[in-house]
């Protein structure tokens, strides 16, 4: 099955259609990490850095370098707690044999108990001091990790607030230059030259809501929230743009005020376009439309 999404995300790529490449190969690492199949992963994980960097995506590909060095160094360790475990079971099996050729008389197999009781109780309070600095240990590490989960999430988090705000700043400036131009158009009173300038204007228009933008935003977004943009469309067909859009920003815990502030629109506006959302979702009263989006 990995090599299968390897194999999908190969023709992605040959049709330079790098978000469905992305796609492939989240899912081929999600199969990895469920059956532990840490190579494939490694190999999963390099494909995806290399292609971040083939399409200038430098950041996102320094995050992926630090994931695979992170999982070589778990495979090490692994490698060497192993290679430690073995060495200890070698030596317990010399300890056992000289226990044995020393037990020929009474006298010594009663001293040989008396420390090998003592040897095991040693043993266990060693075990159990270790066992409970190790699980400290991994409770620092897991909520450490946990943190920079958290961080890298947010950083990615204000990345997107910040293209979507560029990208409505963008707009409302291009909508603003196309109005004083058809103004001043509309003071020329040559025909001829009033039509010299609509290539102009046209070419203005079309870059308002490139889909160029939309694109770009989806897979900065797809890197923070893996899958989620594929999955809605694909259980909710109908949704446009603009209603993906706003699933993406209530994905993000935006409430109402910050996305109205991101997209230049009102308060009222945004609720309006929440509660056309909640229709088509299909949303009961009781179910809120915040926690139905976090879900997923």
């Amino acid at each position: 099955m990995v090599k299968h999404y390897k194999i999908e995300s190969d023709l992605y790529i040959a049709q330079n259609d790098l978000y469905q490449a992305l796609a492939s190969i989240d899912k081929g690492l999600k199969i990895c990490d469920i059956n532990g199949m840490s190579m494939q992963e490694l190999d999963l994980l390099d494909k995806k850095m290399n292609l971040l960097m083939s399409n200038n995506l430098d950041r996102s590909a320094l995050d992926i370098s630090l994931v695979i060095i992170a999982k070589k160094e778990i495979i090490e360790d692994a490698r060497v707690n192993r290679s430690l475990e073995n060495l200890n079971y070698i030596s317990e099996f010399h300890k056992d044999r000289e226990i044995i050729g020393h037990a020929k008389t009474r006298e010594k197999l009663y001293f040989i108990i008396i420390g090998f009781f003592i040897l095991f109780f040693g043993l266990a309070i060693n075990y159990y001091n270790s066992k409970k600095v190790q699980i400290k240990q991994e409770i620092k590490i897991n909520k450490q990790e946990k943190q920079i989960i958290e961080s890298k999430l947010k950083n990615k988090e204000d990345e997107l607030i910040k293209m979507s705000t560029n990208i409505v700043t963008k707009n409302n400036l291009l909508s603003s230059i196309v109005k004083d131009l058809e103004y001043h158009m509309s003071l020329i009173d040559s025909k001829s030259d009033r039509k010299s300038l609509e290539p102009f204007k046209k070419r203005i228009i079309e870059k308002i809501d490139d889909s160029a933008d939309w694109d770009q935003f989806q897979i900065q977004f797809s890197l923070a929230y893996p899958d989620f943009i594929e999955c809605l469309k694909r259980n909710y067909p109908k949704l446009r743009s603009g209603d993906v859009k706003l699933c993406c920003y209530l994905k993000m815990n935006m409430n109402t005020k910050e996305i109205a502030k991101i997209t230049s629109l009102s308060v009222r506006a945004v609720e309006n376009k929440r509660y056309r959302l909640r229709k088509k979702l299909d949303l009961h009263t009781d179910t809120s439309l915040d926690s139905f989006i976090s879900s997923w």
